[in-house]
């Protein structure tokens, strides 16, 4: 068998394999004759002429080779799920002395939203809980004196009015300051 005809045998019993792989063993065998002087057209050593074996031989070491390979793709895999769990504990390890302060300032701010109402509410009914027993005060200690019950009825309605007030502003102060704080927390945080 000729160099030639050895090539095209070769290339015809490869034919299940991949390109890259084909190109591979032709490239060897050709470099392999060359390094032997053997032309196109000028017979190929005995030991070379079983090409049978030597297909057999050639898909067994790529069968090697992928098995090498999925090894080094398995131990980078578990490189690589090592340092992502790493990463994640470092990440961990930063985002919680963050993520608590948001946490409970978030918290803090919900509690805030939810209590104003009932808060503004409470301090309403107070204020009129306090008129209503000014003016039934007022009206057993005054009795004889009708002005001063009108008088003392303006007076606590005015205390319930400001009572009110008062109330309000508490809790739309302390509405603000607690997102300032939020604000200057997330300010700081992003730098």
């Amino acid at each position: 068998m000729n160099r030639l005809s050895f090539n095209i045998a070769l290339e015809n019993r490869l034919k299940d394999v991949y390109e890259e792989d084909k190109r591979d063993a032709i490239e060897y065998y050709n470099e392999l004759f060359d390094d032997m002087g053997l032309g196109d057209n000028d017979e190929i050593p005995l030991e070379y002429q079983n090409i049978d074996k030597i297909v057999k031989d050639i898909k067994a070491d790529m069968k090697i080779n992928k098995v090498i390979e999925k090894s080094k793709k398995d131990n980078n895999s578990i490189w690589k799920n090592i340092l992502i769990i790493l990463g994640a504990i470092f990440a961990v390890m930063f985002a919680i002395p963050i993520a608590i302060p948001l946490i409970l300032a978030f918290l803090i701010l919900v509690l805030v939203v939810i209590f104003i109402p009932i808060i503004i509410f409470l301090a309403f009914v107070f204020s009129i809980g306090v008129s209503v027993f000014a003016i039934v005060a007022s009206s057993i200690k005054f009795s004889v004196f009708p002005l001063g019950i009108l008088g003392l009825f303006f007076i606590f309605l005015g205390l319930s009015i400001l009572t009110f007030k008062f109330a309000k502003f508490i809790v739309i102060k302390t509405k603000d300051f607690v997102v300032r704080k939020l604000d200057e927390r997330k300010y700081k945080n992003e730098r």
